[in-house]
């Protein structure tokens, strides 16, 4: 028999919106626990190497506390300017297969605040703004926040069950046997909702779910790309070697771009732009998805030294542990965010909104529209799943559709879900009510306040 541990409070998935989740609910009052799965904190953002908050509008006050901390040490985190990228000749010299970004030491946080999609290419580039941090450093700040506000973090500890009551959650079992109870409930990544039977959706909607203009009639198992990051340093001694063709990639009909992002100390986050399709990595699981992707980019590191001279000069450090998932498991919740949504803009009324997105609809490796571009509103009825009442979605596992989570899937905006969450289970605990007391316009709700 495992132990029991009783809470207000329980998020699972110690992503982004897991953290925020966790921080805003135990910073307001309630005794609090997060599980992850994994052995640190940060999800994607850490062990699967997407070491970098891209521009995008708002934020939220956890993300910018959060962005401000990891700021304070110039050693760990900076802020980066794109330097060179393919598309446009001008700021491509020498040539650099894709996107390379350095840091900008005279940056401030307010700069990755837009990223002024819709602009013309030199100025869209020219104007972009990020954030890059070395992971163990972004884990290490979670972890001591949440220490700090009281939270109880259990990691490398998984749901196996869960136990309901009509439309409560009541409680869950992880796999040490451990039995947490909880009066309210914030699932980070799909895996209360789904061993709770919700409805869930998987693969790109057609156009009969949710009338989109840009979704495809038929039903359509593609996903959002996959992709498996490394990290080169600088080589000892120049390597020799030889052009490697692009039309020579076994796996698609030419070797992808990648993205660099320089770290402050001189190393560069390298990420296909995809290295797997999304459909490829679950149809293959995890462990095989991991070996096929590793050989992958070992091909793709003997094209860019064959093909780009300067990368002879440069040696693969490491390769992150874990995949980055752009796209899973969809909850069906009371409000579902569409294209039509973001092609609205911020001129639509949204009295519920608690956060805000302006990233376009981002497909990588997948046919579809391309960029939108402007700002919208993400209401709160997309955290609240239709099955459950004392249970909130946050993250990508939210309610969107596929077109809607490639435009807000980025780490901030999943913050400021993760805050909203958390601070509206603090609101229904002092209201002795569920999350149906809650209409979405609570003062102190919103993470855009």
């Amino acid at each position: 028999m495992g132990k029991e541990i009783q809470c207000d409070c329980c998020v699972v998935g110690g992503g982004s919106a897991g953290f925020a989740a966790a921080l805003a609910a135990a910073e307001n009052g309630l005794n609090t626990i997060l599980v992850e799965k994994l052995s640190q904190l940060g999800g994607t953002a850490s062990l699967a190497g997407v070491n970098c908050f891209e521009p995008v509008i708002g934020g939220g006050k956890i993300a910018e506390r959060l962005s401000r901390i990891l700021l304070s040490d110039p050693a760990q985190c900076g802020i980066y300017r794109v330097n060179r990228h393919f598309s446009i000749p001008a700021m491509n010299q020498p040539p650099f297969p894709g996107c390379e970004a350095v840091i900008d030491p005279a940056a401030v946080y307010e700069d990755t605040l837009c990223s002024y999609i819709g602009s013309a290419p030199d100025i869209l580039w020219n104007k972009r703004r990020g954030i890059i941090f070395e992971p163990d450093f972004l884990s290490r700040t979670m972890l001591e926040l949440l220490t700090n506000a009281g939270c109880r973090v259990l990691l490398s500890s998984e749901v196996s069950s869960i136990k309901c009551s009509g439309r409560y959650i009541t409680e869950v079992v992880l796999t040490d046997d451990t039995v947490i109870r909880a009066d309210s409930w914030i699932d980070c990544c799909s895996i209360l909702a789904r061993l709770g039977d919700c409805k869930v959706y998987f693969g790109r909607d057609t156009y009969d779910d949710f009338q989109e203009p840009d979704a495809p009639r038929q039903k359509d198992a593609s996903l959002n790309g996959a992709t498996r990051i490394f990290r080169i340093t600088p080589a000892d001694e120049e390597i020799p070697a030889s052009p490697v063709p692009a039309e020579n990639c076994t796996w698609r009909e030419s070797y992808p771009p990648m993205m660099a992002v320089q770290y402050p100390c001189g190393d560069y986050n390298c990420n296909m732009l995809p290295g797997m399709s999304g459909q490829e990595y679950f149809s293959y699981g995890d462990a095989a998805a991991k070996k096929i992707s590793e050989e992958r980019i070992r091909e793709y590191w003997l094209y860019l030294q064959g093909t780009y001279p300067e990368f002879r000069k440069w040696r693969i450090k490491s390769i992150f542990p874990e995949i980055g998932i752009r796209e899973s498991y969809r909850v069906e919740c009371r409000y579902m965010l569409t294209e039509k949504d973001i092609l609205k803009g911020m001129e639509h009324p949204v009295p519920d909104a608690v956060a805000v997105c302006d990233h376009g609809m981002d497909l990588h490796g997948v046919s579809g529209p391309g960029r939108k571009t402007g700002a919208y509103r993400i209401p709160f009825g997309c955290l609240c799943p239709v099955k459950y009442d004392n249970l909130l979605i946050a993250g990508r596992c939210a309610g969107f559709s596929s077109l809607a989570a490639s435009s807000c899937r980025l780490s901030r905006t999943m913050m400021q879900l993760g805050e909203t969450a958390g601070k509206a289970a603090a609101i229904a605990f002092r209201k002795h009510c569920d999350f149906t007391g809650i209409d979405g316009t609570e003062s102190g709700l919103s993470s855009i306040e």
